[in-house]
């Protein structure tokens, strides 16, 4: 089993462009042993963008650390410019989050952790290619990937720690190796499953053309598994109607939400050290400006032509509804 799970290391690891790899039990996983394998001191803080999972905030905690909470661009990604403003000290690890799919370049970050010793962490959760990206360009000193519901590639579980600078010695035991081995099948065939999203992500985007509700171009060009909306007026209403409608008809392919800001919940901020960073919104204007505006539309491996148009059309009544 174990010269297998190499095999499907390896495999993974020359897909997507790495020297190094090792499989997890899931996502949050990756994150503790990217911690581990950086050999980061307890007690440092973790800059975080503030519409970071809980999971990971859990994470961080569980090893010994604690989240430095950072406003996002417009893009919902960690705003590169505050993190080189922030003062260093006690600063460890930083987690760059490509949200929602969205390929940014951290060219600038990956300089600023260097020059100042910080561990640069990217999630790639949300998104996944087969260029080769990594091999050609500045990157952090892990990227992390997920394979749980919802992923690119979703096979129910798993993650992957992934690096051309570190060499991987802390890694877990993986606990389901038969999702070892759908996950090394999926890999066989990462072309088509990405070409897949791609086309139903155009699909949504050529019926959205004619409304005036797609205002970022990145999310036009960087979305293999999710075409995100920008709709601001009415947002509840609208999200209220689409679940109703997703409810009634079946279908799970429709969220209009971004992430918990984990800080929010009492059990983490009762963990942070004292006096508390900020942690009121106004002081993440960026955040609290977007956060009522977003609905995106996943493109999971069972939806088809069919489930698409109804549930374009069905948001497109909604707009004009509310309009």
């Amino acid at each position: 089993m174990r010269i297998l799970k190499n095999k499907i290391e390896h495999n993974i690891c020359k897909t997507l462009g790495f020297n190094y790899g090792k499989i997890t039990n899931n996502g949050s996983e990756a994150i503790k042993y990217c911690l581990m394998n950086a050999k980061i001191k307890k007690g440092t803080y973790i800059i975080v963008p503030i519409t970071i999972c809980k999971s990971v905030v859990d994470v961080i905690l569980e090893y010994g650390c604690f989240p430095l909470f950072v406003d996002v661009d417009q893009d919902f990604c960690l705003n590169i410019n505050e993190v080189v403003n922030k003062n260093t000290d006690n600063i460890s690890t930083v987690i760059y989050v490509h949200a929602y799919g969205i390929l940014k370049d951290v060219r600038a970050l990956v300089k600023y952790c260097n020059d100042c010793s910080i561990c640069l962490i990217e999630d790639s959760a949300q998104y996944i290619c087969n260029s080769n990206r990594y091999m050609n360009c500045p990157q952090g000193d892990f990227v992390i990937y997920s394979f749980g519901k919802g992923k690119p590639v979703d096979i129910g579980g798993l993650g992957f720690i992934a690096s051309n600078i570190v060499e991987i010695t802390e890694f877990p035991l993986i606990q389901n190796f038969n999702l070892c081995k759908n996950l090394n099948k999926c890999f066989t065939k990462l072309n088509n499953i990405l070409k897949e999203k791609k086309d139903k992500a155009k699909k949504y985007k050529n019926i959205f053309a004619n409304l005036n509700i797609i205002d970022n171009e990145n999310f036009l060009d960087n979305i293999y598994h999710r075409l995100l909306v920008h709709y601001p007026q009415n947002y509840y209403r609208i999200s209220e109607k689409m679940y109703l409608f997703m409810n009634a008809v079946g279908i799970d392919n429709y969220q209009s939400t971004i992430p918990i800001e984990a800080f929010r919940e009492k059990s983490i901020k009762a963990q942070l050290p004292k006096p508390h960073q900020s942690l009121n919104l106004k002081d993440f204007p960026t955040y609290s400006k977007l956060k009522k505006s977003i609905h995106y539309f996943r493109t999971t491996e069972w939806i088809n032509d069919e489930n698409i148009a109804l549930i374009s059309d069905k948001f497109i009544e909604c707009v004009n509804d509310d309009s």
